[in-house]
């Protein structure tokens, strides 16, 4: 008997707006260039478009987006 493996499926998307998506992948690049890391491989969004995470070598560089009232908080 063969196994296949497991197909990975984003459970959350991007955000709708054009925008909102460039400005989280700006912060990630920008918090890629502070970590002095290559992020690579496939972007995975957080709830609501909240979080967009990637590989950065052996690690993971996620970045959070929340309004200046939930700072801290939950998402």
């Amino acid at each position: 008997m063969t196994v296949e493996p497991a197909v990975r499926e984003a459970v959350f998307t991007a955000p709708a707006e054009h925008d909102e998506r460039e400005r989280m992948r700006r912060a990630h690049a920008a918090a890629a260039r502070q970590f002095q890391v290559s992020a690579s491989g496939p972007e995975v969004w957080g709830w609501q478009g909240r979080t967009l995470g990637r590989r950065a070598g052996h690690c993971w560089l996620r970045v959070v987006a929340a309004a200046v009232d939930k700072a801290g908080g939950r998402l």
